[in-house]
């Protein structure tokens, strides 16, 4: 949160050159990758 009036904030930086040298010899992803398919147990408030 900044106050009304403040300059927008810089907190993060890519470094697009280092990304692309990461991720060169990975495979293209073809489909959307997901987490493990857990079943989490979810627990509700009640009176």
């Amino acid at each position: 949160y900044l106050p009304k009036g403040h300059p927008p904030a810089h907190d993060i930086e890519f470094d697009i050159d280092a990304l692309r040298k990461q991720w060169k010899n990975r495979p293209e992803l073809t489909e959307p990758a997901y987490g493990p398919d857990l079943q989490v147990q979810r627990k509700v408030h009640r009176h």
